[in-house]
């Protein structure tokens, strides 16, 4: 069941920084865990270092409002890389509603001054508890059920969410109306199929991975 439908506690929106009320219904995008991104890049011989929100959902979400389309970005934000993330993932366009947990958003620092990609240091998202999976759960329904288009997309670390949170919206929102489309792999991609998803991106080396696919000859996946 979805909550109430007064102010939840844990909802962040930064007036002036994405979709206001009286704009077109938005797509709603499900990014679990987004991640904190520092890269440190050489710029006339000294560092210039550059802090970014990155994950899966963040970057649909940034190409989704690229286009014009209001964007909602349902995520889970904790510990200090979740502050920084609440200030950096709102924009024009997209509006941050957000679920304030105790574990800690993932991150990495990537230096790339000699050229190539040289991972400092790297952290997966903390899993949530039972009562953050179900706050996150009902914030996206929630949305996706006012608005009517919503994107799962996956979390930066199978250990963040279980894969049941995925068919319990995939198969909830597709029963109350609202469509569904999803950009995963694996045991995610079969949760999400219960739910009838309108559309499905899947990579061809994922489709081989999961033994969908012998081939990645496109002309071996259909049937006359």
């Amino acid at each position: 069941m979805a909550a109430p439908a007064s102010e939840p506690r844990a909802r962040v929106h930064l007036p002036g920084t994405g979709y206001e009320p009286d704009m077109p219904p938005a797509v709603v995008v499900f990014a679990p865990s987004p991640l904190l991104t520092v890269t440190i890049e050489d710029r006339a011989g000294r560092p210039d270092i550059h802090v970014h929100a990155g994950g899966q959902g963040v970057w649909q979400a940034r190409m989704i409002s690229a286009f014009d389309v209001p964007v909602v970005l349902c995520a889970a934000l904790g510990g200090e890389p979740g502050d920084v993330l609440a200030h950096l993932l709102p924009g024009e366009g997209v509006q941050l509603h957000a679920v304030r947990v105790q574990t800690r958003n993932g991150g990495y620092v990537h230096d790339r001054r000699a050229g190539d990609r040289e991972s400092i240091a790297e952290a997966p998202g903390g899993p949530l508890d039972r009562h953050e999976q179900d706050e996150l759960y009902e914030l996206v329904l929630r949305e996706g059920l006012r608005h009517g288009t919503v994107i799962l997309a996956g979390p930066n670390s199978d250990e963040v969410i279980p894969v049941s949170l995925y068919r319990r919206l995939a198969t909830d929102l597709d029963a109350n109306g609202c469509r569904v489309a999803a950009d995963l792999s694996g045991e995610r991609l079969d949760a999400v199929l219960d739910g009838k998803p309108v559309v499905l991106k899947v990579s061809h080396e994922e489709l081989i991975a999961d033994g969908r696919a012998d081939s990645d000859d496109p002309a071996a996946w259909w049937t006359p």
